[in-house]
């Protein structure tokens, strides 16, 4: 439940860290083209470089608020605008550059999620339904949104967390398929094997996938 959020999490952090990997001058060059231009790839990118960090950049939730949410509210619809729209929608819910709001985070992971399709960026959906994030709890819900992320993108985490569910409710045949999956997709997922806790939900996954086979 909550350490698998947390891991999720962290990968989510990890990918990002990826793209943020840059050098002060390179930040401050994004920054100034959001400001100047406004493009949400600019945007998107120095708000990620402010919330994550990167070499020779500090920490700074304030401008990363800013950033994502002028990404976020852009006119034009891009990945980098729903993406935005889903790493504001965490900062909301943890209470960073801005006081926490649930209701407001399940607004965002809801725009992120539906209005452009992109099914990497439902994973604040499927948290919000899952653990009750301004939004009634509903697991079948979330379940639903963890099956489209797996089936559409190959998402090591939403596979498992599809498994974990019909394990833990009953439908042994999907938990094995999807364990299955799971094992497949995190042998070759970079962020998985150098993560020491989601390797070992991916262990897991193997091992349970032998158990219900």
């Amino acid at each position: 439940g909550e350490k698998m959020k947390k891991i999720i999490l962290s990968l989510v952090a990890f990918v990002s860290l990826v793209f943020a990997d840059t050098d002060y001058n390179f930040a401050t060059e994004l920054e100034k083209k959001c400001t100047s231009i406004g493009t949400t790839n600019e945007c998107y990118g120095a708000g990620l470089i402010y919330h994550y960090g990167a070499e020779g950049v500090k920490l700074n939730y304030d401008k990363a608020l800013k950033f994502f949410k002028k990404a976020c509210e852009a006119k034009e619809d891009s990945k980098e605008k729903f993406s935005s729209c889903f790493q504001l929608g965490l900062m909301y819910e943890n209470g960073r550059g801005t006081k926490q709001n649930y209701k407001k985070a399940m607004e965002l992971y809801t725009k992120a999620c539906n209005e452009y399709k992109n099914d990497g960026d439902c994973f604040g959906l499927a948290y919000a339904y899952e653990y009750g994030i301004g939004v009634k709890q509903d697991k079948v819900k979330a379940a639903a949104v963890y099956r489209k992320i797996c089936d559409a993108d190959n998402v090591f985490s939403a596979c498992y967390n599809f498994a974990l569910y019909n394990e833990n409710y009953g439908d042994k045949q999907k938990a094995m398929i999807y364990y299955k999956k799971t094992c497949d997709i995190g042998r070759y997922d970079y962020g998985v094997q150098n993560h020491s806790e989601a390797k070992e939900f991916w262990q897991r996954a193997c091992n349970m996938y032998e158990i219900l086979k």
